[in-house]
């Protein structure tokens, strides 16, 4: 589909993902793993996002605007080979990243590719963002930082 190849999800009051794995979901804009609108609370604890993707230079694999707040914690990976963000949070009132761990696994197969849009993780109008315990590595960026 165009947006959330494995779970869209609109004015919702919660979303609860707990030892799930998203392998090769793809999607032609935004969210190839998860694209949220709305949704009050997300937590994704234990959870495994592997080379889901975007054919676009959007988002590739979470999608998430207007929340009130964003839980990914407890030893959740994220493994992508895009490198036009990864991670896409915006209009949110609290983000907790915390034992996470964002790797691309093509940077050390081939030239890296410099993303000219986004970081591996972009933030927007956030209130209240804490990262604890957090690993990220393979992600190049021209503005915004890997």
């Amino acid at each position: 589909g165009k947006r959330g190849g494995a779970i869209y999800l609109s004015i919702a009051k919660s979303l609860l993902l707990s030892n799930c794995s998203f392998q090769s979901n793809i999607t032609k804009d935004r969210g190839a793993a998860i694209y949220s609108l709305s949704t009050t609370s997300i937590s994704i604890k234990k959870t495994t996002f592997n080379r889901n993707t975007s054919t676009s230079t959007k988002v590739s694999t979470i999608f998430i605007h207007s929340s009130n707040s964003i839980q990914i914690t407890e030893d959740s990976l994220i493994s992508s080979p895009n490198f036009h963000g990864i991670i896409q949070i915006s209009n949110t009132s609290k983000v907790i990243f915390n034992k996470f761990t964002l790797t691309n696994p093509e940077i050390s197969s081939k030239t890296p590719h410099i993303s000219h849009t986004q970081s591996a993780i972009h933030l927007e109008d956030i209130h209240h963002t804490h990262l604890s315990d957090v690993s990220i590595s393979g992600q190049i960026s021209r503005s915004g930082g890997a």
